[in-house]
Formats: structure tokens, C-alpha cells, sequence
């Protein structure tokens, strides 16, 4: 279980950044923030930014938002690539147009979850 804990880390042997935390409302600001400053320091000189949202739950609208406008403060340095993006965040990406021309890329995004009952 994920607790409130942001973890921005840059795995060595991929040159990924891990991006990881259970994110709501609460702390959907710093969140974003967070991302934006942190991954473009990580990312200096990558081509493209990549990210992996594998460890990641937005938990909210306010969470899903901030994401959004991380991934568009990154794109101003640089195609960027995300990793395992919760299905909320790519329902979002794509109404906002920012998947159309080729700068950002999803790979192996999430399944929605399905429960059985």
C-alpha cells in the first residue's frame, strides 16, 4: 500500500525517472511542483524525458491535473515519454491534445481495473 510519500528517483541503469506516491487533493500542488523541478534537474540532457508512473496513484481530478501540467512544463525542454500512466491520466492526456504530434509518447499504460464481484 502506497502511503503520501512522493519518490522522484532516477534509476541508474535506465537513465528512467521512477516516479512514485499515492496523490490527492491534498497534496496535488507540491505534487506537481515537485515533478516539474525535480525531473528537469534529473532529466538535464536527456532526450527524451522518461518517465515511470508504475508506482504512481492519482487518487483525484486536483492530482491528475497537476500531472498534467508537470508532463506540459516538461515538454517545453523535450519529448517525453511516460511509463505505466494510470488510465485516469490517460483519459486526460488525450481530451487535452497533448499526445497529438508526437512530443509525448505513452508506453504500457495501465488497464483500468475491473473487479469482480
Amino acid at each position: 500500500m502506497m502511503d503520501t510519500d512522493l519518490l522522484i528517483r532516477r534509476d541508474p541503469r535506465s537513465c528512467r525517472i521512477r516516479i512514485g506516491g499515492f496523490i490527492d487533493s491534498s497534496i496535488a500542488t507540491a505534487f506537481g511542483q515537485a515533478v516539474e523541478r525535480d525531473v528537469r534537474v534529473m532529466a538535464a540532457g536527456s532526450n527524451p524525458i522518461e518517465l515511470d508512473f508504475d508506482e504512481l496513484e492519482l487518487q483525484d481530478g486536483s492530482a491528475v491535473e497537476e500531472a498534467i501540467n508537470a508532463i506540459r512544463q516538461l515538454l517545453r525542454q523535450g519529448p517525453v515519454v511516460v511509463r505505466s500512466a494510470p488510465q485516469m491520466l490517460v483519459q486526460e492526456l488525450s481530451q487535452t491534445g497533448l499526445l497529438q504530434g508526437g512530443r509525448l509518447r505513452l508506453e504500457a499504460p495501465r488497464e483500468q481495473a475491473s473487479f469482480s464481484g
